[in-house]
């Protein structure tokens, strides 16, 4: 009995096995190939993000150091002096001293009128290698 060309490709209709797993394995090694080139990125994104945001509010603590005779000494102090009251220093209030890996920004007085401002970096932890700040404080 002949088989007809429709019913034989009717049974030819869906994807063998094999083919499944060379395109699922065609799509795994890409992603294997691009997942670190993105993650390099992103974080790479995030030192910027966190660059930027230190220097901002540098900006905004030298405004506010030339309008006070006296600075905050405590992270509440600075919180509320730049971001509370009628007109803001950093407009989207506390969320605006948060860095991109989601940890406060501390600010430290060092000199009479010189505020270091501190963001812990990757590692989120303050003192490190890894901190970003607004100028490197001379050592003794």
């Amino acid at each position: 009995m002949e088989e007809s060309i429709q019913s034989k490709m009717a049974r030819r209709a869906g994807f063998t096995l094999i083919e499944i797993i060379i395109a699922i394995s065609i799509v795994g090694i890409m992603a294997a190939v691009a997942i670190p080139s993105v993650t390099r990125h992103i974080n790479e994104a995030k030192l910027t993000a966190a660059r930027d945001l230190v220097s901002v509010v540098n900006t905004a603590v030298a405004t506010a150091t030339s309008r006070m005779k006296k600075l905050p000494t405590t992270q509440e102090g600075w919180t509320e002096l730049l971001t509370g009251g009628e007109d803001p220093l950093i407009d989207n209030g506390p969320d605006g001293l948060i860095d991109p890996w989601q940890n406060e920004l501390h600010f430290e007085i060092v000199k009479k009128h010189k505020v270091l401002i501190r963001c812990a970096g990757p590692d989120g932890e303050y003192n490190t290698e890894d901190d970003i700040l607004n100028f490197e404080p001379k050592t003794k």
